[in-house]
């Protein structure tokens, strides 16, 4: 039993870890709580002396794949962050509805659960991307089956009355984590949506960027390869940016080191993706020049190619060169510069190689874009820079 409880010990510091390099902003938090073990059956938040703490079953922790650990680890910083441990069930009429807006809501996105969670798959009534309150609306007014309702195996939640009497505590010290690594500069690109839900419920926080990352100018102007490769080189080749470290002491708990992670800095790569534009329109010399331009610019960036005509046809990484390409259809500039695409890949530049010929987006996407155009090509927009193959 003893090694038992060794193990999930170790398990659940794996758990913060991974929880840590994936989701920073949710990990920065949990990794300020008190963590215990505990007979809760499977995992859970209370108020413990002058702490937020996270309680675990070992037996629960060891039933579970790593990757689920780190979805309920999620789940229960999530039920903390969007207020609903303050929720007073007394005060909503429809207990059970509000127990459903609330897992859908911080199951949102996650794939990975233990058992049989409630997620928004559910109840297909409930719009996407919505706070907990409107989704109660809607299922106290209608008669829904409770889909997944009441299953034990995810979390306990009665530890949450115990965050309601301590609520100003609570929030004081979500606050001041949040606060900590914002003022730290880490990339919270994967928090995005978590972070945004912060700021509706506490105004004041996020004034400062979460991100180190600093944007190319805005204005459309010609520069050349070889500007283009410094500019990379002295600016965004890497990513000055912060990260969590667990070889160093934290300035709060120095006494607990390689349990709560220092914030320090760390240097990156940044991820960009070299768009190719494989219409009828380009042909092969002019792709030879655009792996010619790749070549120079490999070591300045972690690059991805991407091949589109009308539609994207493929996408891999830049290994020196470029041998082929497949499209030779129309052009469309539009789908490699959707915020979804540029999103689930973490893209932070792109580079598009095309005559520039074919539809664009309206708007500049929340990336920076350069239009690496070939002879007698034009800007397909009004934003952007321009980078000219032939340079």
């Amino acid at each position: 039993m003893a090694t038992d409880a060794l193990l999930a010990a170790s398990a659940m510091q794996v758990g913060i870890r991974r929880l840590l390099d994936r989701h920073p902003l949710l990990g920065g938090i949990v990794a300020q709580w008190r963590v215990a073990a505990s007979d809760i059956g499977t995992m859970g938040v209370c108020w413990e002396g002058d702490r937020i703490a996270l309680l675990y079953d070992p037996a629960f922790v060891m039933a579970i794949t790593r990757d689920q650990l780190v979805g309920v680890l999620m789940h229960e910083v999530r039920h903390v962050v969007y207020g609903h441990c303050f929720m007073d069930p007394a005060e909503w009429p429809d207990w059970g509805a509000l127990r459903i807006a609330q897992e859908v809501t911080v199951n949102e996105g996650l794939d990975d659960l233990p058992g049989q969670p409630i997620v928004l798959s559910d109840y297909p009534q409930l719009p996407l991307d919505t706070d907990t309150r409107e989704r109660y609306g809607i299922l106290a007014t209608t008669d829904q089956p409770n889909a997944g309702f009441g299953d034990p195996t995810l979390d306990s939640h009665d530890g949450w009355r115990q965050l309601r009497e301590n609520e100003t505590m609570v929030t004081a010290q979500i606050r001041s984590a949040v606060d900590e690594i914002l003022a730290g500069g880490i990339n919270l690109k994967d928090d995005a949506e978590d972070l945004q839900r912060l700021r509706r419920r506490f105004p004041s926080i996020g004034n400062r960027s979460g991100s180190a990352m600093e944007r190319l100018p805005q204005l459309t102007r010609d520069i050349t390869v070889h500007e283009l490769q410094r500019d990379l080189e002295a600016r965004t080749g890497w990513a000055r940016t912060r990260g969590y470290r667990f070889d160093r002491p934290s300035r709060r708990a120095p006494h607990l080191l390689g349990v709560v992670p220092a914030i320090a800095p760390v240097r990156r790569k940044v991820k960009a993706n070299a768009v190719v534009d494989t219409s009828g329109s380009i042909d092969g010399a002019t792709l030879a020049s655009i792996s010619a331009i790749l070549s120079r610019l490999a070591d300045t960036a972690e690059w991805t190619v991407v091949e589109c005509d009308a539609a994207i046809q493929r996408e891999y990484p830049f290994s020196g060169a470029l041998d082929m390409a497949e499209g030779r259809g129309g052009t469309d500039f539009r789908p490699p510069l959707e915020s979804a695409f540029l999103e689930n890949r973490q893209t932070e530049l792109v580079v598009y190689f095309t005559d520039g010929l074919g539809p664009a987006p309206r708007q500049q996407p929340q990336v920076d874009v350069i239009w690496a155009l070939t002879k007698n090509g034009r800007p397909p927009a009004s934003w952007g820079l321009v980078l000219r193959v032939e340079s």
